[in-house]
């Protein structure tokens, strides 16, 4: 056999396994152990990999495009008729899913902690209570918020608007 062929056939071999396909009917139809048949998709997935990337732009689109990738074929596996494969391929799904947002917040694509989105979507909620019970107790909002190290922007027009517009990025004052 040529190299050629042997790289053509370990492509056959792996691809019939990203397929579903058990080891053992590959192997019968490739005329090879079940060992040689691993062995093959083995050295075509080590012979695919790309050379190392060092720009950190393009490192982090290609961990962003495996996950991606590994999700699609997950997605394809799932609806398998071998109702193993189904299940492993559901089970591993959330999983990939997972580390996915993961690499997309420490990218900076998501907001960091995950648990941040839910204080980001109650904070107008927090801040009005908070604010509520100051006025209760007879203390100034802007007192409250300079406290907190929340800066009130336009205190005249918020004021007139109702609850003050808070800046969350920085703790100084606008005129």
């Amino acid at each position: 056999m040529t190299s050629a062929e042997r790289v053509r056939r370990n492509a056959r071999i792996s691809q019939a396994r990203a397929q579903g396909q058990t080891w053992a009917s590959i192997a019968k139809a490739e005329g090879l152990s079940v060992k040689q048949a691993a062995r093959a998709a083995r050295e075509h997935l080590e012979a695919a990999v790309p050379a190392p990337v060092t720009n950190p732009l393009d490192l982090a689109a290609f961990i962003v495009e495996t996950h991606l990738d590994s999700l699609r074929t997950l997605r394809r596996l799932s609806g398998s008729r071998n109702q193993p494969t189904a299940v492993a391929a559901a089970s591993r799904a959330p999983g990939v899913a997972l580390s996915l947002l993961d690499v997309s917040t420490r990218l900076g694509l998501a907001p960091a902690p995950p648990g941040s989105w839910l204080f980001l979507r109650d904070l107008p909620t927090i801040a009005s209570a908070v604010l509520a019970a100051a006025d209760r107790a007879g203390v100034p909002s802007d007192l409250v918020l300079r406290e907190l190290g929340v800066a009130v922007e336009d205190a005249d027009a918020a004021e007139l608007a109702g609850p003050p517009h808070l800046n969350l990025t920085t703790n100084e004052e606008h005129d």
